[in-house]
């Protein structure tokens, strides 16, 4: 197994991958010290430096490192990664089958165009013709070749990713649009469009807004309706805004369709998330209950204590304990929150189960 050297410090090398003048992008590497690991990876940040097969590896750029700790069995090892500091800007790194899903995500996340991504076939075939998108070939890669690496949901080995070095600035990326656009190989729509006539914005909703709605939902396909009511779940001496039962509705199906693990409400200060995460998670469970007796009612759910029977952990700055613990009190029908400060008190809550205690 080879080894590179950082400043006075050795480890081994996972694999390297490089552009076509030696200039590394990246770099990963182990060693058993976690001491030797971050005193590559410091060395690499400051100076951008190292030595491979005898020679002398730089990126002016430097790198930006990460470890990780790994065990296998009785072995444990420091993981190092090192990305230099232009690689997620000027290079793409890709697969034969993701090429043009990713080249997409990148000028995205680069340019501020919009862009659809049908188009990438050709616009890929336009930047290779023109030398502002080039590949750096296999003979870029070195080390474990076999090794894999997690590439969005899926693990890809590193024989089969593909680094294209892009060379694009916005003006140019504007003009390449363009000029596709005038030869007719791309477009946004083969229907004639009118000029947009409005003053104010609550004109163009009014005008506009069924049509914006539509496509939002051919493009990011919801997984439900805007529901502005709940239906499988009762609060106590409050009902939910229309705008906050819609998204209790939401998590709802997907948790149910997706057979999701988390979810994420992305609110600002004020709009209820407290209320909605209880709501959401109340709902999990009695919806659960109603399909697997299809002959009750949302009534029978509630109709005493104990027939919806759930645990939750809620875990929040300390500051929000007491208002987590209150509202889930006064809003939660048969709620039983408790306050956990003890490991002891926590380990009884573990050895219980899943299932509060009723009654």
């Amino acid at each position: 197994m080879e080894q590179l050297m950082a400043g006075t410090s050795e480890a081994y090398l996972d694999f390297l991958i490089a552009d076509k003048s030696n200039m590394p992008l990246v770099v990963s590497y182990f060693e058993r010290s976690s001491q030797i690991v971050r005193s590559i990876g410091a060395a690499l940040t400051m100076d951008g430096r190292f030595n491979y097969r005898h020679l002398v590896y730089r990126n002016e750029h430097k790198f930006k490192a990460n470890y990780t700790t790994i065990q296998r069995g009785k072995e444990k090892f420091t993981h190092g990664m090192a990305l230099a500091e232009n690689f997620e800007k000027e290079y793409l790194m890709t697969t034969k089958e993701d090429l043009h899903q990713d080249l997409y995500y990148f000028l995205m996340n680069e340019y501020d165009l919009p862009l659809l991504d049908w188009w990438m076939p050709v616009l890929f075939d336009e930047m290779k013709e023109k030398n502002l998108i080039s590949s750096l070939g296999k003979s870029c890669f070195y080390g474990n070749l076999d090794r894999t690496l997690r590439k969005g949901a899926k693990q890809v080995a590193i024989s089969d990713l593909q680094i294209y070095r892009i060379s694009l600035t916005e003006e140019w990326l504007k003009k390449l649009i363009s000029s596709l656009f005038k030869k007719g190989l791309i477009w946004i729509t083969r229907k004639e469009q009118k000029n947009l006539i409005f003053s104010n914005l609550d004109e163009y909703f009014k005008e506009y807004g069924k049509t914006i709605v539509e496509n939002l939902k051919a493009i990011l396909q919801p997984i439900s309706g805007l529901n502005g009511k709940v239906d499988r779940a009762v609060l106590k001496d409050i009902r939910l805004y229309p705008q906050q039962a819609a998204m209790v509705n939401g998590i709802y199906e997907y948790f149910r369709k997706k057979k999701a693990r988390y979810a994420l409400f992305s609110m600002g200060t004020g709009s209820g998330k407290t209320i909605q995460a209880a709501t959401a998670a109340e709902m999990l469970y009695v919806g659960k209950w109603l399909e697997e007796h299809p002959d009750k009612t949302l009534k029978d759910a509630y109709s005493r204590d104990g027939v919806i029977n759930y645990r939750h952990f809620v875990m929040c700055p300390g500051h929000l304990v007491e208002k987590w613990c209150k509202e889930l009190r006064d809003r939660i029908p048969y709620a039983k929150p408790v306050i956990v400060d003890s490991f002891s008190q926590l380990v009884k809550l573990r050895e219980s189960g899943s299932q509060r205690d009723s009654g």
